[in-house]
């Protein structure tokens, strides 16, 4: 199961012979999809990175950064 599949669907079927099914979640979705943030630098990206999960954190959210 993945929320991906979608977009390869096509791929599936023409490499693998499978078919995609996607099934409707239970509840609604949440999830608020933001614009993409570019930056010019990977300064600017990473001070950025840092700002946003500062942020989160003094909301009291939980915040995991992968490097």
């Amino acid at each position: 199961m993945t929320a991906t599949a979608r977009e390869a669907a096509e791929d599936f079927h023409l490499m693998y012979g499978v078919m995609t099914v996607i099934v409707p979640p239970h509840l609604p979705s949440i999830r608020l999809d933001l614009p993409d943030s570019i930056h010019r630098t990977r300064e600017g990206a990473i001070t950025a990175l840092a700002a946003e999960a500062a942020a989160a954190r003094a909301a009291g959210r939980p915040v995991l950064v992968g490097t």
